[in-house]
């Protein structure tokens, strides 16, 4: 995340180089009109350093505009959209580091180009507004594009699992020792003694190193809760949430961190080599059987949406099938169908909805599907 001190940085540095670039000054120019070094000035046009009040002063004498010009988020109409995308909260927000996105690159084209630029800009900032997307949706989206463009594998995360596997006993017994070892207690009373949290899943106390897990959670459900919490652990994750659902106040390292531990956990649960070898077992198979996939969910112990989650993971890697995309819907109160969860891989499906708040998974076959089974 961008902090305000970097952001004016950036927006002195983006008008400063702008203004060289729309006068024909080399830097070597700049500085012999200015007295400031070339090094200096490049810094500043990087958004490394933002100069004194002086050098400010001597910078628009050598542009011909005021001090307050200089300085002011207000410009020309060319590249004030440019300067309005920077202020923003989406440039604030987005993880660049994540994508390896060098802001210093971004900047660059952006002078270099900035009619063209102009009108894009414009667009994005118009579709964030018109659309209402709030902080938290703007996280969920970049951490979706995260797992896209890593096609939903981390082999970093697989080899920790993996390890992890071979040291201890899958157990519920066995994974509280290793979690009281870490100096963390599990309680299954708490949750379900208050009925407003008769929902949550999970929570940890950082304050008691308490893990408060519902006790109406099935064996495998607790197994992932627990093994979840090792991840947050052996993975270092200290920058998490604490709690099952991440609605509020969350940030994109909350975000990431939840997935990353949630990614361990179900590795842990369905091993890659094995689940591998089922999926060859079950397509060497000339005939469908729905029986095979209801014996992986026995043999792994786990539920249909964990296997699917497992099979975005590995079907990409393993069989080089990319064009996945996997949704979760789920029947409200008034027995409509919205969708909670989704993720794709190498591409947006269609139909996609393009109007504010239109469900476009209610035109999907997928609910008549549904809807014949029950």
């Amino acid at each position: 995340m961008i902090d305000n001190s970097t952001r004016l940085r950036l927006i002195f540095g983006f008008k400063l180089r702008y203004l060289r670039l729309e006068k024909g000054k080399s830097y070597a120019e700049l500085a012999k009109e200015t007295g400031l070094s070339t090094s200096y000035l490049n810094d500043i046009e990087k958004g490394k350093k933002y100069p004194k009040p002086e050098k400010i002063e001597l910078l628009a004498k050598s542009f011909g505009i005021t001090y307050d010009e200089m300085v002011s988020t207000k410009s020309d109409k060319k590249i004030q959209p440019i300067i309005d995308f920077i202020s923003s909260d989406f440039f604030k927000l987005f993880p660049n580091e994540k994508f390896g996105i060098s802001i210093e690159k971004v900047l660059d084209v952006f002078t270099n180009t900035p009619s063209k630029t102009n009108a894009f800009i414009n667009t994005i900032l118009k579709m964030v507004r018109s659309y209402q997307i709030g902080q938290e949706d703007f996280y969920r989206v970049a951490l979706r594009s995260y797992q896209d463009i890593h096609n939903n594998y981390f082999p970093e995360i697989e080899e920790i699992s993996n390890q992890f596997l071979k040291d201890h006993q899958l157990t519920i017994n066995a994974l509280e020792d290793y979690l009281g070892r870490l100096g963390v207690k599990t309680n299954y009373d708490a949750l379900s003694k208050h009925p407003a949290l008769s929902n949550t899943r999970s929570y940890f106390n950082p304050e008691h190193n308490t893990l408060f897990i519902n006790s109406s959670l099935n064996e495998s459900q607790i197994l992932f809760q627990l093994l979840k919490e090792i991840g947050f652990h052996l993975m270092e994750l200290n920058e998490r949430p604490y709690e099952t659902i991440l609605n509020r106040g969350v940030s994109f390292e909350k975000l990431l961190s939840n997935f990353q531990s949630s990614y361990f956990a179900i590795s842990c649960l369905i091993p890659e080599k094995q689940l591998v070898t089922e999926i060859r077992k079950i397509a060497l198979r000339t005939e469908w059987k729905p029986q095979l996939f209801k014996d992986l969910l026995n043999k792994f112990k786990t539920s249909p949406e964990m296997l699917l989650q497992r099979m975005t993971n590995i079907l990409p890697h393993a069989f080089n099938a990319h064009d996945l995309f996997f949704i979760k819907l789920q029947q409200d109160q008034k027995m409509q169908y919205q969708m909670t969860k989704e993720l794709h891989l190498s591409r947006i499906h269609n139909p996609y909805s393009n109007r504010l708040n239109e469900h476009f998974c209610q035109r999907w076959v997928s609910v008549t599907a549904i809807e014949n089974l029950e």
